[in-house]
């Protein structure tokens, strides 16, 4: 019989993090899940660490000669999935019970085609990402777009239908390097039937975000142009009118973490030196507000860095 749920870790030269998630896994009830473990690791760390539990919890490993990146891991895993639903999960850590309660909850919740989940920071335990302790039902999907539509895309926070999915893999491969395919991918699960919901309880922890970050990608590339490019493509699941305010509201988070983070003087994250302006001016050129922060992104460094503590000033003395 087939699992209910395939959990699907892609992981490279991250053997502590996976034995992280396997070691908080061993209580959960073994009948109901399978672990696919993709592993693109430079050593053989993480060969080890899956063998110590090989025995105890059910689990398919493969090693890959070569790193060919998370987009085509990701691919990979959906393909040999056989649960019924797929839950892509990262270098995250997982809260205890959470597989229990979720399974608990697919079980008596039928029709779900797509699941959201609430996690908290790993530093601080009050802070959530999605403000709610109650699990919620979404009645349309331009209900999901009140949120942040770049987290539809974060690996760990979402589980869906596998059937819905399958289909999308060949669309997907077009996108192998974008650091995104997973938000192609639940896009076309939302093309789908079936109901929506979000998990209010948190379910797992994540690495703090802090500004100027560097990541193995690049923020701007990721989050400016390739969401942009994907949701255009294929977010047939909404409304245009919903979809385009969420882009805006994306795009001017974005826009406004270059400011700051440049103004702070980083050079790194989303104040990369490497600025993609070209490329944000071709999309986004038509829309006003892209303007009144293109301006002050063209100010030399120090400039805008003078300005902004002469703004943080004002902004302290004003309250």
């Amino acid at each position: 019989m087939s699992p209910l749920l395939s959990i699907c870790v892609p992981t490279y030269n991250q053997a502590d993090r996976v034995e992280l998630f396997l070691e908080s896994i061993l209580t959960t009830v073994r009948d109901r899940f399978e672990i696919l473990i993709c592993d693109d690791s430079q050593s053989d760390a993480t060969t080890y660490v899956v063998r110590k539990y090989k025995e105890k919890l059910p689990i398919k490993y493969w090693r890959r000669t070569e790193s060919r990146g998370v987009d085509s891991a990701l691919l990979s895993l959906l393909d040999v999935a056989r649960g019924e639903y797929v839950w892509w999960f990262g270098d995250d850590i997982l809260n205890p019970g959470a597989v229990d309660h979720l399974t608990q909850f697919i079980e008596s919740t039928p029709g779900l085609a797509f699941i959201w989940l609430n996690s908290e920071d790993e530093t601080d335990s009050a802070s959530k990402t999605f403000g709610m302790e109650k699990t919620r039902m979404f009645c349309s999907r331009n209900e999901l777009l009140n949120y942040d539509i770049g987290l539809l895309g974060f690996i760990t926070a979402t589980i869906f239908k596998r059937i819905l999915a399958a289909d999308a893999i060949k669309g997907a491969e077009r996108y192998v390097g974008t650091s995104f395919v997973s938000l192609y991918i639940i896009l076309s699960v939302l093309k789908g039937e079936g109901s929506c919901a979000m998990v209010g309880e948190s379910c797992f922890r994540s690495k703090p975000k802090p500004s100027g970050e560097i990541r193995w990608y690049n923020q701007i590339e990721v989050f400016g142009i390739n969401l942009y490019i994907i949701c255009k493509a294929n977010g047939g699941a909404f409304s245009q009118i919903a979809l385009n305010k969420a882009l805006t509201r994306n795009m001017v988070r974005v826009l406004k973490s270059m400011l700051v983070e440049r103004a702070l003087g980083y050079k790194t994250g989303f104040a990369n030196t490497d600025l993609k302006m070209r490329k944000l001016v071709k999309i986004y050129w038509s829309n006003p507000r892209f303007w009144f922060y293109f301006i002050p992104l063209a100010l030399p460094r120090c400039v805008l860095g003078s300005l902004y503590r002469i703004f943080t000033t004002f902004k302290r003395a004003a309250t």
